[in-house]
């Protein structure tokens, strides 16, 4: 093949993996947006749903306690009726009667309609109403009830309830149902009124009031079940819309970049790993291509198809393995790429959420704490009624009749306390009460009320131990007629009802997480589940279902399996509970593996198409010549066929302690790729060692990598330990290079000392990079590393005296390898047997001879190596002539003859050359001969050499003296 064949070959190669990088980044990007889609589309669903919940659950509640307020009124009402029908002229305070139970105006009228007392100068016509039908009305914030006394009297009054109607109204509102769910990391739900177009709710209050349309949401995506992008206030967003009735839509939107934050990552890694894979492929094969062209092989190599076409069955073969290996790396980066940018999106959609959970649970104590604070001041107040009803009359004061007042009044029981804190009257069962002495008693504080040192105690509502979490509440204030004090027990169910949404279960069931997570709260004391989505959970440990102690931390991010489910666990301490985000793993990295596959697809397909052009051809190309300059003739590096018939590449033994880099075009196929390889790891290992010494704090949008590196997670084998370990490693390489490359400048720059020192500091540092990566892996995989030398030692102990050549033939056989004293495949001479490295095993040494027998040597035992490994060696034979044999005759015999001995002697590479005379000997003149040639067939050659040369002395009539010894008689 001629040059111009070849560039366009290496053309065609390259336009390949390009157009393969293209058809790559275009079908990912679709796939992953599709996948990204589809997984939003769920999230985004399962957003809507908790909308319309807690839009339909909060208007459900908000009834529930508008009837429950009505009747908490409605008793003001009725204890004032009871306490007429005890006291039937009273009507001439009851004005004060009314004004203490916090009625802004009372009516009484008689059994025919007729007005007996009125707080106002006038009466209003719907309080006329009122009596004659007892129908509660509501007008300009006021409550208008009435109550039936026994003789039939009516007794009417209004009461002002706007701080209740405002509450109602901020629960019935758009923006306390949506204003703090999140759909991913920065969308939103607004709302929409279908009917007229108007957008009832939107984050940005410029955009609530206004109509859709004007705003640039297409009439489309009103519509139910609509999913697809939108344009809101110039950025797109992805949207799904559900109709909820009443002629309003909500619109689930995450902005588009949110999304592709996810996709492009993903895709970047996979296409930059397929890049570098394919064009590694390329490399070599344009190499192979270079060598093959070069080769003197014979035409067996290659197999012809028909029709014109060849296919290369030696180039097959090796290419094969390398698309092979490719393959399988191109899988393993793709997944691994996959999983950390998967895994990267869900920590910050976990941050997120997790921040948001707190938001969420703070306002949530703060409308609590409201709440608990109206509803005490208001049963406090009624404690005061009671007390000055009470005080009004005191034939109240009896068993019966308090349990009137209770029945009347809303409260569970009223306690009379005497100044002795004793019970004087009480509705309650247990009439010989007595509040107790002990300071820890739930009662003992109530005594500052009942020796009047303090007017009103009101204890906090409290959760009994029952299943139904019933609020119960004692409130204490003093008598009026006398010292002593009118205690209520309150089950406030007013207060049950208001703060049924404010439930700690209630409030996590209703922030819907992503990817079919859920949330779950553990008490930090105890460590018993407060709220779980499987109720029978609550109140049992939580360890025992697998949660490990580390994620009841605040801040934990890990993995954990509860009750057989594997999940992505974010832990969030909040006022005494640890709130745990739980997202199932199998959620959270779908279609992981189908990507990686499609990938590993694409790359074996590509390598199949790049094979076809390396080993596919329409003619037999011409080999090469087989010339070899004499620079070529000692490469570093040469094939070298094993005792098994198979080739292998082997460095020359002299060339693997020097100094000296090897040259680019002495190296095999193999071995420059292997270059590059190292060439780009080292690359990549100082742009990530940069990173994470430079950016680190700085990757808004790669927060995991912060957390990584901080060293926040289980020390498990995960994908954080691998990842932390893959930095640590590429730092310590990157640090031990460099080190590296200073000492071997400082050696070449001054004298042979400092090369031995040098030489030194070099293996020195290899070890310790060695030993740190590896102790500093087992402590990130959660192995004892002290316990683990300790174990170490006590075991050496035990079997100290028994195994001390075993553990000396592994550590020897460590430094073998690890000091690259000699490899599998070199010819070495060892205690005087030369031969073959077989393998180089834990404890033992296998080398064949060429006579293939095995000698197996332990490691221990091996010592005085001698590495004989290198391209060519030289035969040497040394020859004697008689001293009367003209030199000159002979060494020009030599030059004729060499060159046809040559010819006959295949083992021969180059010679036979005459070397000169090599010794002059007691009966001969010693002349040596060499060739070079292969070291395994170094020994056949010198015997096939000596014979050649007898041979062609016999022809020629050149003798070989034999030993003769001279007897020198003296003269007598």
């Amino acid at each position: 093949m001629n040059k111009s064949r070849r560039t366009y070959a290496e053309i065609t190669f390259l336009l390949i993996v390009a157009a393969g990088l293209i058809v790559l980044t275009i079908f990912l990007s679709a796939l992953q947006n599709g996948y990204a889609i589809q997984r939003q589309s769920r999230n985004s669903s399962d957003k809507l749903e908790v909308a319309r919940h807690r839009i339909s659950g909060y208007a459900a509640e908000v009834d529930l306690d508008i009837e429950t307020y009505r009747l908490f009124c409605q008793s003001k009402l009725d204890v004032i009726a009871f306490f007429l029908d005890e006291n039937p002229d009273y009507g001439d305070r009851l004005g004060v009667l009314a004004s203490q139970w916090g009625l802004e105006n009372v009516y009484l009228f008689s059994g025919d309609g007729q007005v007996v007392y009125s707080s106002t100068s006038s009466v209003p016509d719907d309080v006329y109403s009122l009596a004659e039908d007892m129908n509660p009305i509501t007008s300009n914030g006021r409550y208008y009830l009435a109550s039936r006394l026994a003789d039939g009297r009516v007794v009417a009054g209004s009461i002002n309830v706007q701080n209740e109607i405002a509450h109602i109204s901020e629960m019935r509102s758009l923006p306390f149902a949506l204003s703090d769910i999140k759909v991913g990391a920065g969308g939103f739900i607004f709302c929409v009124n279908t009917a007229s177009g108007i957008i009832e709710y939107y984050p940005s209050i410029s955009m609530t009031g206004i109509s859709a349309s004007e705003s640039g949401i297409p009439e489309s995506a009103l519509e139910d079940g609509f999913s697809g992008y939108i344009t809101l206030d110039g950025q797109r967003h992805y949207a799904m819309t559900v109709d909820i009735g009443g002629d309003l839509a909500l619109v689930a939107v995450v902005p588009e970049d949110e999304m592709s934050q996810s996709v492009r990552p993903a895709v970047t890694l996979c296409v930059a790993a397929f890049a570098i894979v394919m064009l590694l492929i390329t490399l070599y094969a344009s190499m192979l291509k270079r060598q093959d062209e070069a080769s003197d092989a014979d035409e067996k190599r290659v197999v012809h198809l028909g029709n014109g076409l060849y296919f290369n069955k030696t180039l097959a073969g090796k290419v094969k393995n390398i698309v092979v290996m490719g393959v399988v790396v191109m899988f393993m980066l793709a997944y691994y790429s996959q999983s950390l940018v998967i895994l990267s999106r869900q920590f910050v959609l976990s941050q997120s959420k997790a921040e948001e959970i707190v938001d969420i649970l703070a306002k949530n104590d703060e409308r609590l704490a409201r709440i608990l604070k109206e509803y005490s001041d208001e049963y406090a107040q009624r404690a005061y009624n009671i007390a000055f009803t009470i005080n009004e009359d005191p034939r109240l004061l009896s068993d019966d009749k308090l349990e009137t007042l209770c029945e009347r009044a809303q409260v569970t029981s009223i306690y009379a306390f005497d100044e002795n804190g004793k019970t004087d009257a009480t509705s309650s069962p247990f009439k010989d009460f007595a509040l107790s002495d002990d300071p820890t008693s739930q009662s003992y504080p109530f005594w500052q009320v009942v020796k009047g040192y303090q007017e009103l105690l009101v204890q906090d509502a409290r959760l009994d131990d029952t299943a139904q979490h019933n609020y119960f509440q004692y409130i204490g204030v003093r008598r009026m007629d006398k010292k002593g004090m009118i205690q209520l027990c309150l089950s406030p169910k007013r207060i049950q009802t208001a703060v049924r949404t404010t439930d700690t279960d209630y409030v996590l069931g209703n922030i819907a997480a992503e990817n079919d997570g859920f949330i779950f709260a553990v008490d930090e004391e105890t460590g018993k589940f407060i709220s779980y989505p499987n109720e029978k959970y609550i109140s049992r440990d939580a360890r025992e279902y697998g949660l490990g102690e580390s994620a009841l931390t605040d801040g934990y991010y890990g993995y954990q399996t509860v009750d057989a489910r594997h999940l992505f666990v974010v832990s969030t301490e909040y006022d005494g509970a640890i709130v745990c985000l739980a997202t199932p793993t199998e959620a959270i990295f779908d279609h992981r593996f189908e990507v990686a596959l499609i990938v590993t697809l694409a790359s074996f397909i590509m390598s199949l198409m790049l094979m076809s052009i390396l080993t596919l051809s329409r003619k037999v190309e011409k080999a090469g010549d087989g010339k070899k300059t004499q620079g070529e003739t000692q490469a570093k590096f040469f094939q070298m066929v094993m005792p098994g018939g198979t080739s292998k590449w082997v460095q020359s033994a002299f060339s693997r302690w020097s100094t000296v880099n090897s040259a680019w075009g002495s190296l095999s196929p193999e071995m420059k790729l292997q270059k590059v390889i190292f060439l780009i790891i080292g690359a990549l290992a100082i742009i990530v060692t940069c990173a994470v010494t430079f950016a680190r704090g700085k990757l808004e949008t790669w927060p995991l990598i912060d957390f990584i590196l901080d060293g926040r997670w289980d020390k498990t084998p995960d994908i954080f330990s691998f990842t932390y370990i893959i930095i640590i490693v590429t730092r310590i390489f990157v640090y031990t290079w460099i080190a590296r490359r200073v000492i071997v400048f400082l050696t070449k720059t001054f004298g042979a000392r400092s090369e031995t020192i040098g030489r030194l500091v070099d293996n020195f540092i290899k070890y310790v990079a060695l030993i740190a990566v590896l102790f500093y892996a087992l402590v990130i995989f959660g192995i004892d590393t002290t316990a683990l030398m300790t174990s170490a030692g006590i075991l050496t102990l035990i079997v100290g005296l028994g195994a001390q050549s075993l553990i000396s033939d592994i550590l020897a056989g460590i430094f073998i390898v690890f000091e690259g004293e000699f490899r599998v495949g070199d010819i070495v001479t060892i205690d005087g047997w030369s031969g073959t490295v077989m393998e180089i095993g834990i404890r033992t040494t296998k080398i064949a001879s060429r006579g293939q027998d095995i000698k197996i040597l332990n490691n221990s035992s091996i010592s005085g190596v001698v590495n004989m490994t290198k391209q060519y060696s030289y035969a040497s034979v040394t020859v004697g002539i008689d001293y009367g044999e003209s030199l000159e005759r002979v060494e020009g015999i030599l030059a004729q003859e060499l060159p046809d001995i040559k010819k006959r002697l295949p083992a021969i590479i180059d010679g036979p050359f005459y070397k000169g005379v090599s010794q002059l000997a007691d009966s001969s003149v010693n002349i040596t001969v060499v060739a070079q040639c292969r070291e395994n067939d170094r020994a056949q050659l010198a015997r096939d050499l000596n014979r050649e040369i007898k041979l062609m002395f016999d022809r020629r009539g050149i003798n070989i003296p034999f030993p003769q010894v001279v007897v020198n008689r003296p003269r007598e």
